[in-house]
């Protein structure tokens, strides 16, 4: 046992000590800050995230109630909706880098989900040919696919 104290519950009569004398105000300072600094990554995050979820995007890759107006990219083509056409071209002003930005960011994040939604189509063509019904496996549409490859021929054709 006096083993165990030492090691973890160091001498009793020095804990007796500890327990019978009130912390000094150092002490008292020190653990305040301590207790400070462990909330302050907590703040930190908090204070991030609501900073961050107050910007609202300038798009939407679907229409909604909020996002009415359609617009296209000028590269490829690829629709997408703004809350209100003359705000959003005085924010993106047409031919500005502002804008070509936006556009290539509204293209990128239409070919993840034409990308994803072929890879989906891919996988069930593969479950169902490999499950034996290999004649509707061939007569599988694909359409994400065939979107995928416009785009790519699209952005090959037309680089800023």
């Amino acid at each position: 046992t006096r083993v165990f104290r030492g090691h973890f519950g160091g001498h009793p009569a020095a804990a007796q000590q500890r327990a019978q004398r009130p912390p000094s105000r150092e002490e008292q300072q020190r653990g305040a800050m301590m207790g400070l600094m462990q909330l302050l990554p907590v703040l930190l995050v908090v204070g991030l995230t609501l900073f961050s979820s107050s910007t609202e995007p300038s798009y939407s890759l679907v229409a909604d109630a909020k996002f009415v107006v359609e617009l296209q990219t000028q590269r490829i083509g690829v629709n997408f909706y703004v809350r209100d056409a003359k705000d959003f071209e005085t924010k993106f002003p047409p031919n500005s880098h502002k804008r070509q930005q936006l556009e290539r960011q509204v293209e990128s994040d239409m070919y993840e989900r034409v990308y994803q939604r072929c890879q989906n189509e891919r996988m069930a063509q593969h479950r169902t040919f490999t499950w034996g019904n290999r004649e509707a496996a061939r007569r599988m549409e694909l359409a994400s696919c065939k979107e995928l490859g416009r785009m790519n021929s699209a952005m090959s054709t037309r680089a800023y």
